[in-house]
């Protein structure tokens, strides 16, 4: 179709979703605005480069014993679903490794029984390299907002590599506020206020002030839709 009978197109992803569109946007380059009519995109909390992160998370300490514990436990129970739906519940499945899934003591254990034995990666540490999107944003052609947070849980604070933007030119901003967490911006500042008749009134929330991210989100997309409009 022709992009110019087409509406534009903005993306936005959050987590590991975020390092899948930047990825994505780099392996579709210029044909992201030609052929999609994609003019701009937003990511929130991306990961970017997973090597650096699983070394991170894993370390010793909180984020290992919450973090990391609570991630993986969930990632079990997803690999129970998958066993259930598609595989007619049968843990001797060859589709993926289910027993080793189940007994995975790291994220990056779960990985090699599950992703990397689906997909064909050698080991988690291929699969890292071949997703990250760190690999692939010299390549992005339209305009890019990452928005991250140092205070991360699940990223190496000491790894923000703004010189992709620097070297390659890639129209990408980069944005690291101190604190937020992972996602951690989301969220809406509310209090309580009363609301009825005299003397009874009951309280309900009142969102005072909008969330940090969407509003910086918003800010760029509506940035790049004025900038680009004929």
């Amino acid at each position: 179709a022709n992009t110019a009978d087409q509406l534009p197109v903005y993306l936005a992803g959050f987590s590991l979703g975020a390092n899948v569109m930047l990825k994505a946007l780099g392996e579709l380059g210029p044909n992201a605005l030609t052929r999609y009519n994609i003019q701009g995109a937003t990511a929130y909390c991306a990961p970017l480069n997973c090597e650096e992160c699983y070394e991170f998370l894993h370390k010793p300490g909180i984020n290992k014993e919450i973090y990391a514990k609570k991630l993986l436990k969930t990632m079990k129970k997803k690999a129970q679903v998958q066993l259930e739906l598609f595989c007619d519940n049968d843990p001797t499945t060859s589709w993926f490794d289910f027993p080793g899934t189940q007994e995975a003591s790291t994220i990056m254990e779960f990985e090699n029984a599950f992703i990397c034995t689906m997909y064909g990666y050698d080991d988690f540490i291929d699969y890292y390299r071949k997703t990250g999107a760190i690999y692939y944003m010299q390549d992005i052609m339209v305009p890019t907002l990452v928005l991250n947070a140092k205070d991360d849980p699940f990223m190496n604070p000491n790894y923000w590599p703004t010189d992709i933007v620097r070297e390659t030119k890639a129209p990408i901003k980069m944005i690291r506020t101190e604190h937020g967490g992972h996602c951690g911006h989301m969220f809406h500042k509310s209090t309580t206020t009363a609301v009825g008749g005299s003397g009874d009134e009951d309280e309900q929330p009142c969102w005072t002030r909008n969330a940090y991210a969407p509003k910086q989100l918003a800010r760029f997309i509506q940035h790049v839709m004025q900038n680009t409009s004929s």
